[in-house]
């Protein structure tokens, strides 16, 4: 243990005095919890794992979240001091740290006790809420691409991403083949004859090209919609909960992780096709320029390299200011919010000078930092524009040079241009989305390289009826927790589609019209003062739950966990729509755990 223990001063201050005592086992750096929460304007409702994982950032450690057992974190040992999220005497949410297991027995720092704690496993089993918080310095963590998770995702897509990947070589080349046009332009005036078939041919083929990309972007968006819903009701099957119900930050995080999921996938494919599509056009203007001088291939590729390394280092500076303003920005609305949430109460003590002056700072901040990005990302653009300009009048140079000498004539240089111009616009275009890849690696969860690994387990339905014990759910849970065949709903009034039939049908093209006419969908929504077409941003929180329950009437899961997924409704109207989800959904099976 390299740090010297710190009680709290406050109920909320457990996360500061976990975190103080972190840093100075990790930094030697030793911070009183007053100097942390006045730096950080100290949030009333005390700290998340993400809140620390952010601040601790600042301190160069990097923070990660993970959902484990006792005998992994004994497995792990060798790792500690780790903060665990406990609960504590009061039964509510608690952070301590733990700095190691030794003979059955876990030395705790708890900072609502006066000294150090010695626990045996039986008593921190009963307190541990199963979630670790583990720090390192930056650059500590090894950030590896999860390929397995990786693969099995994009092996299901293969034949979408062949597809994708022959329309997006067959359009580029098509558009490639028209730039040929200068050269028999360039013939008609030396013979003084137009070819018009020829001419109808580049026409005919500028035309497909057009028609070809059309398809190719109708068919991307198609298969991504598809791989997002499917991603989707496979976050819904896996969302995690506490015996207590379900928490906004669970949820959220596990949205994130979804979102995380998408992107990482997304960009592997566009990268992937563009690859594919880049490496085979790029090879044809090779040798077309080889074909007119064999000396000019060498500069157009060092030409493309210096441009695609001025792009990245554009890109990397870019995302550096955005990661930022996306910190400082929530840590602006946080101190703003409860600013508003408590005035009553700071007006009543008199502390409202310096809050407000706080909540000025921070605002002042951040738009100090998005004028900051905005003469960033300005520089950048025109930075990469005098490349650009640079390299071209390079080449120029060259080019006349050789023509000069006699290797080159005046419209070799025009074709020579058109294709270096073809080739660096669709080498950065299709190269972008590996940048970003690399550039935002370490925001993803799937390039972790994990040391915690879940217990995998499977799930059966062993009751049809409802159930009110935590114990009982807490069981079925841990056994539905990686089923894909059961459809998890909790007390969420975020909605993730930006229609309403979306987000009750979820992607679902065969709806079962029985149910629909049964259910009265148009009618339902009208006695919750709701239209099938209405915007989602007027919808109130009780509406947007209303609107996730009622995607389990069409879900093709045959069993559903249930858990408070009507807490805004009274008891009374609870039962209504479980007895008409009954009624409408007899060949399935459902456990409901409610509060009320």
């Amino acid at each position: 243990m390299k740090y010297k223990f710190i009680n709290q001063q406050d109920y909320e201050d457990c996360g500061w005095a976990c975190l103080a005592m972190m840093i100075e086992h990790h930094q030697q750096k030793r911070f009183s919890l007053y100097e942390l929460k006045n730096k950080y304007n100290s949030n009333k409702n005390g700290l998340s794992f993400f809140d620390l994982s952010a601040i601790a950032q600042d301190f160069k450690l990097e923070g990660k979240g993970y959902e484990t057992n006792l005998e992994m974190l004994e497995q792990n040992n060798h790792q500690m001091p780790f903060i665990l999220n406990v609960t504590n005497d009061y039964g509510a949410s608690h952070f301590v740290i733990i700095n190691k297991i030794e003979n059955g027995q876990a030395y705790i720092s708890d900072p609502s006790k006066t000294h150090p704690q010695v626990l045996n496993m039986d008593q921190l089993n009963q307190i541990f809420l199963s979630k670790v918080l583990i720090f390192r310095k930056k650059g500590k963590f090894k950030f590896q691409l999860n390929k397995e998770k990786i693969w099995l995702s994009l092996k299901n897509e293969i034949l979408s991403l062949i597809l994708l990947s022959i329309l997006s070589i067959a359009y580029n080349f098509l558009w490639l083949w028209t730039s040929r046009f200068v050269m028999e332009f360039s013939t008609w005036i030396t013979n003084q004859k137009i070819d018009y078939s020829t001419f109808a041919t580049f026409a005919l083929m500028a035309l497909d090209s057009i028609i070809l990309e059309f398809i190719y972007y109708l068919i991307q968006t198609k298969i991504f919609n598809n791989f997002y819903l499917k991603v989707f009701k496979q976050t819904l099957a896996n969302l995690k909960y506490k015996n207590k119900g379900i928490e906004d930050l669970v949820i959220m995080d596990s949205l994130k992780e979804m979102n995380d999921y998408l992107k990482i996938n997304f960009l592997m494919m566009e990268t992937l096709i563009n690859l594919f599509s880049l490496f085979t056009i790029g090879i044809v203007c090779v040798i077309w320029i080889w074909n007119i001088n064999s000396s000019l291939v060498f500069f157009s590729l060092l030409m493309l390299s210096i441009l695609l390394l001025v792009k990245f280092i554009c890109n990397l500076t870019t995302d550096k200011f955005q990661n930022k303003k996306q910190y400082q920005e929530k840590s602006t609305n946080q101190n703003l919010g409860q600013f508003v949430k408590n005035y009553k109460l700071i007006k009543d003590k008199r502390i409202d000078q310096n809050l407000g002056s706080q909540v000025l700072d921070n605002v002042s901040l951040n738009s100090k930092i998005s004028n900051q990005i905005q003469i960033v990302t300005t520089g950048d653009n025109l930075f990469h524009k005098l490349m650009n300009k640079i390299i071209y009048f390079l080449l120029f140079v060259v080019m006349f040079t050789l023509m000069k000498i006699g290797s080159l004539n005046f419209f070799d240089v025009i074709y020579v241009s058109i294709l270096n111009s073809f080739l660096l616009n669709l080498a950065i275009q299709h190269l972008n989305p590996l940048m970003n890849l690399f550039i935002k690696r370490k925001n993803f969860h799937l390039f972790e390289n994990y040391f915690l690994d879940h217990k995998k387990s499977n799930f059966q339905i062993i009751k049809n009826q409802e159930i009110n014990l935590p114990s009982e759910i807490d069981e079925i849970y841990n056994q539905a927790n990686n089923s894909d065949e059961i459809f998890i709903l909790t007390n969420n009034d975020q909605l993730i589609f930006p229609t309403i039939p979306e987000n009750i049908f979820l992607g679902n093209k065969e709806i079962d019209k029985e149910v629909f006419n049964k259910l009265d969908l148009i009618n339902l929504l009208k006695a919750n003062e709701m239209e099938l077409m209405m915007d989602i941003r007027d919808l109130t929180n009780k509406q947007k739950q209303l609107i996730n329950f009622l995607a389990i009437f069409f879900a093709k899961e045959k069993y559903f966990l249930l858990i408070e997924p009507l807490n805004l409704f009274s008891q009374a109207e609870q039962r209504k729509y479980l007895d008409l989800f009954e009624q409408l959904r007899m060949d399935c099976k459902y456990i409901y755990y409610s509060n009320k």
